[in-house]
């Protein structure tokens, strides 16, 4: 357990270095180089992974079953979709807005405790599949709030012909429009699947589901809110800036009731 905090702490503190020289670089408009940034968040990165892994195989199971694990699973998500984009397309200044919400959800995680057990859920392929889709999905969610947070800034820049210094460090506005509409649609598509996962493996479970249940009603209803949101998105009946708003705030929702939606439900409790 001790070397599983070590990891953990570890992780946590190179974030917190990672977020820090982000933050230095673009407050001063230096460009934000792609091997220094990767330099500090790939060894935390990996640092994660192996906290994940140990505290998996400590728990026989898909670390995805706590309040603790969901957070740490969901940052680990984040930061992993965030290093793709960095290599891939190199979007370098995304860091400083990532990383006080992967920050923030590891020392949520620490505060909740790490009161897991062998006995806690997400037992089995399709149960775990479904809980470990549906939290990469989050992460994409998170990622295009993100996403739509740095358009809106700078949306609100240009309109007020007001540019700050760090202005030309951050990427391009439509690009980031871009980005924000095709992490949402992404996150919904992995959300489907995920729900899909989770009706396959309730049958497979026999377990008796109420429709009145309150998981499955928030389940159904942010289904519906990103189904809305990323086919009006897509046919081009949201603008740019509308989208940005619905989406921040929908994303704000997600993680704000994600864990009372679990804490009233009647057989999706945590650990249950």
């Amino acid at each position: 357990m001790n070397a599983q905090l070590g990891l953990f702490w570890a992780s946590v503190g190179l974030y917190g270095l990672g977020f820090l020289f982000a933050a230095w670089r673009l407050a001063g408009a230096r460009p934000y180089r792609f091997w220094p940034k990767l330099a500090i968040l790939l060894p935390a990165f990996l640092l994660h992974t192996a906290f994940l892994w140990e505290h998996g195989l400590a728990q026989g199971r898909c670390p995805v079953a706590t309040v603790f694990e969901t957070l740490v699973f969901v940052a680990w998500c984040i930061v992993g979709l965030h290093l793709a984009f960095a290599i891939f397309i190199r979007l370098n200044s995304l860091t400083v807005f990532v990383m006080p919400l992967v920050l923030l959800a590891m020392l949520a995680a620490s505060a909740a405790g790490d009161r897991a057990s062998a006995r806690a859920g997400a037992h089995g392929v399709w149960l775990g599949a479904h809980a470990a889709v549906d939290e990469l999905s989050f992460a994409a969610f998170a990622l295009s709030g993100v996403a739509s947070l740095m358009y809106l800034v700078q949306e609100s820049q240009l309109r007020r012909r007001r540019l700050s210094a760090s202005f030309m460090q951050l990427p391009p506005i439509l690009r980031l429009q871009s980005l924000a509409t095709w992490l949402f649609v992404g996150g919904f598509v992995l959300y489907s699947l995920g729900l899909a996962g989770g009706a396959v493996a309730g049958i497979v479970r026999k377990t008796e589901l109420a429709c009145a249940d309150a998981k499955l009603v928030w389940a159904g209803g942010v289904w519906i809110y990103a189904f809305i949101l990323a086919a009006g998105r897509v046919r081009g009946r949201l603008s740019g800036r509308r989208f940005a708003w619905l989406c921040l705030g929908g994303v704000i929702f997600i993680f704000a009731t994600f864990a009372l939606a679990n804490a009233w439900s009647g057989f999706h409790r945590f650990g249950g």
